[in-house]
Parts: structure tokens; sequence; C-alpha cells
């Protein structure tokens, strides 16, 4: 649920950098899956004020990840999460509901 009054979305993102430095995010890593929009207008297209939408993600290979917003700068404003997955780990650190 966007609980915010501007709209955003959730992307999984392979990122190449340790923190977002562009305001596409298209430009630091390869886009895996979104969620509010789609890859065409996720730069500007996202879940409106007070909307919900979901999304189911996987398998994904080990490997690290972001979750980011792919509105235009706000991954780069501070709109992301480092996202870690191996198959090492038996309990996770936090589950997302």
């Amino acid at each position: 649920i966007n609980q915010q009054s501007l709209p955003h979305n959730l992307i999984l993102l392979q990122n190449t950098t340790a923190t977002p430095n562009n305001a596409d995010v298209s430009q630091f890593g390869k886009i895996l899956y979104i969620v509010g929009a789609t890859t065409s207008n996720y730069q500007s297209t996202g879940i409106s004020s007070g909307a919900s939408d979901s999304g189911l993600w996987g398998p994904i290979n080990a490997g690290v990840y972001m979750l980011v917003c792919g509105i235009l700068g706000h991954a780069e404003s501070g709109m992301w999460a480092v996202l870690v997955a191996s198959s090492n780990v038996s309990t996770p650190y936090a589950t997302i509901s």
C-alpha cells in the first residue's frame, strides 16, 4: 500500500553498484521484475496514493540485489534496500508481508 502522496513502484534490480548513482535505475543494474509499473513507464508511473499492488518473485539465484523505487530520482534519494539471496541461509533475517 502506498501511504505517500507521490506515486511509487518497486523494482527488483540485479545491481552493479553499491548505492544508486543515477536517476534512472536501469543505469546501475538489470531490471528483473517490476510491481506498479512496466518496463516502458517505470520512470514516471507507480502505485497511486492509497492504492496497493503485489508481486511474487522467484526463484532468484544467489547474489546481491536491490529493491528500488524506479520513479526518476527516488532510488537516488534513498528509496532502496539491499537484498541478499543465499542458499546458505536456513532462517531468513526478515520476513516481509
